[in-house]
């Protein structure tokens, strides 16, 4: 692996500003050892892969187009379209690979299911770059920027230089645009008819159609910035542990995710599913209150093992006999605004399994579908009016040495046409509330909308 070293302290954001737009270019944001956060930045990939429906188009940096009809397959050929001697420098870090997007829809192409509602954006079902060179930035070793690249040669000494030039010229992000009022923020649902759907979706648990169904609703608000600003503003007021940014066209997804959906490496995998949530107080008596109400709530633990258990099944399809274990059950995790609550669930892959296996037995991630999964996407998509697009989809990496992480892509907002659209819901179970159930749907969007400056009108 190529590997020089960059002295500047120009921030992610600038530097990502710096890159070349076409023909893509990525940020992914995680917790790294330590509890540090780690920057990747790639841009122009070798090949990328932009599906939509039910077939995509598999583009090359030096140019040429194929058609793809066997969405794995492509996946898979995308990463084998880079050089294979990949080493990570630690694990658990970037070895090159696969970053990008993998919207919601996606269920389509592993399961017979509805499909009526219309598109809300222009971003693909799939946008994902093969990269085989990119940045990393560290927070504990502050000035400094590492550029890695899978092979050597003068052509990546040459690639090296220009990227080294574009960091050096990283200048200050511009300024997120205030307004003296807050943006209007306007939910694709009526209050009522929010409040209806819950109680539909009581009736059809009653029925015995369902267990739990994850239900949302869509927040439209109007503004006019670039992606980089908005993902920076979101970032420095609800920093999160799986974030990114991805940019297509003239839309982007910018991902503030306290969920991870997959971790792997080698064979090993982990899923953690988050069920049960509540908003934070400033007072620290009322906000421990609040964490323990949450960890003590039958309803929301229920929730959690309907989900667990579905995680589990769900790994029991690629993973070994006996490999799959649950780990630190309905512990309290807390972000900005709101405490989670969540659980592991660990497994080893079959031998000849790999992690494109993994993601078709596990699309899309159960704590945003329901359970049994199936029916549950079938009610959401009857009770929703619009694709999910890459909401509760996932943004992450897949690498050449086995080391995958991939989000769910919640706390995410989608930029396109002067707009924001900003997603929030919740499980909804037999014992659920209707009022209650709409108010945590709000407070889950709070922390972004209190970002971009934005108030709810009913």
């Amino acid at each position: 692996m190529f590997e020089r070293e960059i002295e500047s302290d120009a921030s992610p954001a600038a530097v990502y500003r710096q890159l070349p737009v076409r023909p893509g270019r990525v940020l992914l944001d995680e917790i790294g050892r330590g509890r540090s956060r780690r920057t990747l930045l790639g841009h122009a990939p070798k090949t990328w892969l932009e599906w939509r429906g039910s077939r995509g188009f598999v583009r090359r940096r030096e140019g040429g187009t194929d058609r793809a009809t066997d969405f794995v397959a492509a996946l898979r050929g995308l990463l084998l379209s880079l050089e294979s001697r990949a080493s990570a420098v630690e694990e658990g870090d970037f070895a090159g690979g696969l970053m990008g997007l993998f919207g919601y829809d996606l269920r389509l192409l592993f399961e017979d299911l509805p499909d009526r509602n219309p598109p809300d954006s222009s971003l693909p079902d799939c946008y994902v770059g093969a990269f085989d060179h990119w940045l990393v930035h560290d927070e504990s070793r502050p000035g400094m920027w590492t550029f890695r690249a899978l092979e050597t040669g003068a052509a990546t000494e040459d690639r090296f230089a220009a990227v080294r030039r574009l960091v050096e010229q990283a200048g200050d992000v511009p300024a997120f645009p205030e307004r003296s009022t807050p943006r209007p923020a306007r939910s694709n649902l009526a209050r009522a008819d929010y409040l209806a759907a819950v109680e539909r979706i009581r009736e059809l648990i009653r029925e015995g159609e369902v267990y739990q169904v994850n239900f949302s609703q869509r927040f439209l608000l109007p503004l006019e910035a670039e992606p980089i600003v908005v993902y920076e503003r979101v970032r420095d007021r609800h920093a999160a542990p799986w974030g990114g940014l991805v940019e297509r066209g003239s839309a982007a997804l910018s991902c503030h995710s306290p969920e991870i959906f997959l971790e792997v490496d080698g064979d090993r995998v982990r899923t953690q599913p988050i069920k049960g949530t509540i908003g934070r107080s400033p007072d620290p008596v009322e906000d421990l209150r609040r964490a323990v109400e949450l960890a003590s709530s039958e309803k929301d633990r229920a929730e959690l093992a309907m989900i667990v258990d579905l995680m589990r099944n769900d790994l029991g399809r690629v993973c070994r006999p006996g490999s799959i274990e649950v780990r630190d059950h309905a512990r309290i995790e807390s972000a900005p605004t709101v405490h989670h609550l969540v659980t592991s669930v660990v497994g080893r892959l079959e031998e000849g399994r790999d992690v494109f296996d993994l993601l078709a037995a596990t699309w899309p991630g159960g704590s945003i579908t329901g359970a049994p999964k199936i029916r549950a996407m079938a009610v959401i998509d009857e009770l929703e009016t619009l694709k999910r697009g890459p909401y509760t989809g996932s943004i992450g990496r897949i690498g050449l040495d086995g080391c995958s992480r991939l989000n769910i892509a919640i706390r995410s907002i989608v930029l396109e046409g002067g707009h924001a659209r900003v997603h929030g819901g919740g499980g909804i179970v037999i014992d659920s509330d209707p009022e209650h159930e709409y108010a945590e749907s709000i407070v889950k969007v709070k922390g972004l909308l209190e970002a971009l400056g934005a108030e709810i009108v009913q």
